[in-house]
């Protein structure tokens, strides 16, 4: 189950400043059924902190929206074994 709005730590708080999105509506981040998010998916692969920001969606179940570069649907693919992490050479 998702975690709407979960408390964020020091640690959350400051990968989170260093995003390529601060600033950026985040409607951006939350296409509408349908709607191509390509673009928004390759900005992300470009952030400094896509890793932190996967495994934050990963940690607390997000459901919706683009994190890390993902789609939901690729979240639950990576939750469930069914895809690689993409940025498994890299994770904590």
């Amino acid at each position: 189950m998702e975690t709407l709005n979960p408390p964020l730590t020091q640690a959350e708080k400051n990968w989170r400043a260093k995003a390529r999105c601060v600033g950026f509506d985040t409607n951006e981040f939350f296409p509408a059924k349908g709607v191509n998010s390509r673009f928004i998916k390759e900005f992300c692969h470009e952030c400094p902190v896509a890793r932190e920001c996967l495994d934050f969606a990963l940690d607390n179940f997000l459901e919706h929206g683009v994190w890390g570069g993902t789609s939901p649907d690729e979240r639950s693919a990576i939750r469930n074994g069914r895809k690689a992490h993409p940025y498994a050479t890299v994770r904590r």
